[in-house]
């Protein structure tokens, strides 16, 4: 077998049920998945639960694929998750407000957050509303000029305990964590057509939400400041 290249890899996990679903991304076809429901109102999830799923499936998959699983996206549902709002306001002198204007407050708003976040880890940081000139937008305005703006931005954040918790259980099975994913987060893009978690994270991954904020792990040559900082609006 060769390393999945084509394929992403989701694995949902709560109290209710775990569902392990592969697809490729071109096509938003569904290779494989594969679910576990629990009938008892459990209190808390039980990993061992999720040890013996992950040994039932994981070589089944492998082998359906032809591929190593290297790599997994989880999609969490816990009371673990939380979620803490923050606003900042910026001068912008009467220029363009454009993608270059919000590098700076944006990466500095995350600073500023960090410090005050404690044992926790940020899993998506996304702008909920634009205040330009007392004006409010739902997304960034085009061709405007502005003397301020201000903006509403929710930081989505999970326990640094429990995604030591999620790694050590992949590790038993080589797996690395590509990103963990609020369920909450990606149920609030449900639709009368569309409700499916897994599609919901890739079209995510892909960008969907053009008002959230992904920061790059590394950054590369040849790309101005807010490229190297920022995933934004893409």
């Amino acid at each position: 077998m060769t390393e999945n290249t084509i394929y992403k890899n989701y694995l949902y996990i709560s109290k209710k049920k775990f569902v392990l679903s592969i697809l490729q991304p071109e096509n938003f076809k569904k290779i494989y998945e594969e679910e576990i429901f629990f009938e008892n109102n459990l209190s808390i999830i039980e990993f061992d639960k999720l040890d013996y799923f992950l040994e039932k499936k994981i070589y089944k998959v492998e082998k359906k694929i032809g591929s190593f699983i290297k790599d997994i996206s989880i999609i969490y549902e816990s009371p673990d998750i939380f979620s803490i709002d923050v606003s900042i306001k910026n001068n912008n002198n009467g220029n363009f407000l454009n993608n270059a204007s919000l590098s700076r407050p944006l990466l500095d708003a995350r600073e500023a957050f960090l410090q005050s976040l404690g044992d926790n880890r940020i899993i998506h940081m996304f702008i909920k509303n634009y205040k330009v000139d007392k004006k409010d937008y739902s997304c960034l305005p085009k061709n405007l000029k502005c003397e301020y703006f201000s903006l509403d931005i929710r930081f989505i954040c999970i326990p640094y305990y429990m995604i030591k918790v999620l790694e050590d259980r992949m590790k038993k099975f080589q797996i690395s964590i590509d990103k963990i994913l609020s369920s909450n987060y990606l149920k609030s893009f449900f639709n009368d057509s569309e409700k499916d978690l897994f599609f919901w994270a890739l079209r995510i991954d892909n960008g969907y939400n053009e008002n959230e904020v992904k920061f790059n792990k590394k950054t590369q040559k040849n790309k101005g400041f807010f490229e190297k900082f920022f995933n934004f609006f893409s």
